[in-house]
């Protein structure tokens, strides 16, 4: 999910409440997939929004001041973070989708799950462009070796032939039904992140 930009913002609330503890940029690009230069603008980007929440502090870690409000976290995603830590919901979801393009893990999770995967829902889920599309579906033929066959009846590239546990990213059946729930625990706390970064718009 590296690519939404809502879903870095929500990391470095998920880190400060979760983790209980500073935030660097390390565990930011744990937490997200992403690279120094794009933690660097997703921090300050996150200080613009809400200049009261962070302060820099020792070993070059961000703190959060003794004013924090979390403000991109769900009511339910912040006690669950509060309670539970790092093994929050929230927490190992993005700790888990960050070791993968979402896009080849999606594609994978589907053909363990279903055989297939719908191309429209590339775009529903995650706003990925057509192009974007082809490009993960050629991905995933390279890498596992097997033909794709769209059927333009249902939208679906279907599998032909078995995919084999050595090929997949998702190794087990259960890996694929934990990547497509982390899936959703994503996109509901991207949507809650989105309409109040809405509301602070109209605000502004």
């Amino acid at each position: 999910m590296k690519n939404i930009r809502t879903i870095r913002l929500i990391a470095i609330e998920a880190i400060l409440v979760g983790g209980n503890a500073s935030l660097s940029r390390e565990k930011l690009m744990k937490m997200t997939g992403v690279g120094p230069a794009q933690v660097t603008r997703t921090i300050r980007e996150y200080r613009d929004l809400f200049p009261d929440n962070l302060k820099f502090g020792t070993a070059k870690h961000y703190e959060p001041t003794d004013a924090f409000a979390p403000s991109l976290l769900s009511e339910s995603a912040l006690k669950d973070l509060k309670e539970k830590g790092e093994t929050a919901h929230l927490y190992q979801a993005l700790e888990r989708t960050a070791k993968f393009d979402v896009l080849d893990a999606f594609i994978d999770a589907q053909l363990v799950l279903k055989r297939e995967v719908v191309r429209d829902d590339f775009e529903k889920l995650f706003g990925a462009p057509p192009a974007t599309v082809t490009r993960a579906i050629r991905r995933a033929r390279e890498r596992t070796g097997k033909e794709l066959k769209f059927d333009s009846v249902s939208g679906a590239f279907k599998l032909v032939g078995v995919l084999k546990k050595s090929v997949r990213l998702l190794k087990e059946d259960s890996d694929a039904s934990t990547f497509m729930g982390d899936v959703v625990t994503l996109i509901e706390a991207n949507a809650f992140a989105e309409r109040k970064l809405s509301e602070l718009a109209e605000l502004a």
